[in-house]
Parts: structure tokens; C-alpha cells; sequence
């Protein structure tokens, strides 16, 4: 499962973060209110949680936006204890649940993954994405075809889940890079080329039809 962290106080986000990835979460981290809206165009996350009283990202109005555009997506809205009305106002304004910072950890998970497993049964993750004659099982995190299966890391499994929910959309390795490994990693672009890499012998292992396609100045794309 794979959840998007808006929180712009760093001693909160490093918490959030680590008790997600922990307890088996995938993250990434946003600071901005633009680049929330950016990753989360991706649609590729489970679920939000955003501060709301930062100057950035502007949590509650995030929150009233992503609502008033009827995106369904899961949202948790982290308040500051000193402000009571936060957590009612994220409330009326869509939030799935909101609480006040400090949390005790096992308050936040249970919170969490109460709203990620069918309160928003309108608009449900499929379990599955079906290209050409593979599947990928979102929640085992395998690649299929037939009775074969391959296990993916979590890298391999965000990027062949990116590209086959963009088939037709070249997708460069500085989005990869973005999106995947986050602005403030120390590794260079040759992350994703091993990654790919790896993710061609596997889908060849499985004697796929499917190939992950490099188009020079353009991006990856499958074919």
C-alpha cells in the first residue's frame, strides 16, 4: 500500500514516514501544496495524509479542493493538539478521519488503515491492472501471466505500475526519479536503469509479449 505524506514540519514527517515504512507502508514526500497536486495526478496512492495548519501545504484547502473535484482518494488530516477546530473543521471539509499531533503510533495505523480498506467503496483500487497478457496484482505485488508469477521489490513494483497505468504516456527516467525515489534522494538516474532492468528479465522470465520500451529524449513506454 502506498501512501502519499504532505506534512511540511520535518520532525512530524520523519515520524510519519518511519512508522509507515516500518509497519510495510510505501511513501513518498511532498513539502508543497503544487506538488501534492502533482503526485497525486499519478494515481498511484491508497491514501493522503496532510498537515493542516502549515503555511505549506495548505492542508485544509488542499483537502477542500481535492473534495470539490470529487477525488475520492483516502485522506488522513494530522492536526496540531493546540487547535481543536482543525480536526473539526477537516471533518467537514472531507476528511476521511483527522487527529492531533502527538498521536500514539498504534492510533495512527489503526486510523489509517480504516480508512483504506472500504470506507470509499464508490470508487474502489482494483485489486488488479491487465496489459496485453500480463496482470499486476496490487496487493501480493506480483507480476502474472498464466500460472507464472514474479515477485517485484517495491521499486519495480511503482514503476511497472506507473507505466501500465500510462501505457501510452512516455514517462522519462527524471519522473521515475521524482515520483519514486523522492526530490531529496542521493541516488543518480542509474537507480532506474538497473530497476528497468531488472523488470525486463522478469517480465522475460514470465515469456511475456510486453516490453518496456526506451525512447531516447522521450521516456519509457510499454509495447
Amino acid at each position: 500500500m502506498r501512501i502519499l505524506i504532505s506534512v511540511n514540519n520535518n520532525k512530524n514527517e520523519k515520524r510519519i514516514n518511519d512508522i509507515l515504512n516500518t509497519n510495510g507502508f510505501s511513501t513518498d514526500r511532498v513539502k508543497t501544496y503544487n506538488e501534492t497536486l502533482e503526485y497525486l495526478d499519478t494515481g498511484i496512492y491508497d491514501a493522503l495524509v496532510i498537515s493542516s495548519s502549515n503555511p505549506e501545504p495548505k492542508g485544509l484547502k488542499l483537502l477542500k479542493k481535492l473534495r470539490k473535484e470529487r477525488n475520492e482518494l483516502p485522506i488522513l488530516v494530522i492536526c496540531p493538539k493546540d487547535s481543536p477546530m482543525d480536526v473539526v473543521n477537516a471533518l467537514n471539509y472531507g476528511a476521511d478521519d483527522s487527529m492531533a499531533y502527538p498521536f500514539f503510533t498504534e492510533e495512527f495505523l489503526a486510523r489509517l488503515r480504516t480508512i483504506t480498506t472500504g470506507k470509499r467503496i464508490s470508487t474502489p483500487k482494483k485489486k488488479e491492472i491487465t496489459y496485453k497478457d500480463i496482470k499486476l496484482n496490487r496487493i501480493t505485488n506480483e507480476l502474472l501471466k498464466d500460472d507464472k508469477a514474479s515477485k517485484l521489490t517495491n521499486k519495480e513494483y511503482q514503476i511497472i505500475e506507473l507505466l501500465l497505468l500510462n501505457p501510452e504516456v512516455p514517462i522519462t527516467t527524471e519522473a521515475f526519479m521524482s515520483k519514486i525515489w523522492g526530490y531529496e534522494s542521493e541516488s543518480g538516474y542509474s537507480v532506474v536503469w538497473s530497476t528497468v532492468t531488472n523488470l525486463r528479465r522478469k517480465l522475460k522470465n514470465l515469456n511475456s509479449e510486453v516490453k518496456i520500451e526506451l525512447r531516447r529524449n522521450i521516456g519509457y513506454t510499454l509495447k
